[in-house]
């Protein structure tokens, strides 16, 4: 399976929402979160990504930098599951095709 990303595409994830749940710690939260769910999960499959903190607007951003991913469809299964549908990327069908690759995805907002 083929992942296009075909200009960077960020998401943002409101500090309100997380201060309600987590209180003063939401920081400290955010940033353990990423370190252990999200971060491992983007190196092992080499997803050029970045996760900031703004705190002039108050809102955690996650950007996927341009780029073309192919994994086999369990590692591309992990990917959406455990990363992109936390963010709430979308997508749709993208005709890339190439050797081997039956399904072709691109991200669009």
């Amino acid at each position: 399976m083929k992942l296009l990303v075909n200009s960077d595409a960020t998401k943002y994830l409101s500090d309100e929402e997380y201060e309600m749940v987590y209180g003063e710690q939401y920081l400290q939260e955010m940033q353990d979160w990423y370190q252990q769910s999200i971060l491992p999960i983007c190196k092992e499959y080499s997803v050029a990504h970045e996760f900031k903190y703004s705190p002039e607007q108050k809102h955690h951003s996650f950007t996927l930098k341009s780029q073309k991913i192919t994994l086999d469809e369990v590692a591309m299964n992990a990917l959406f599951y455990d990363v992109l549908m936390q963010f709430g990327f979308q997508i749709e069908y993208a005709a890339l095709g190439g050797r081997g690759c039956e399904f072709s995805i691109e991200i669009v907002g």
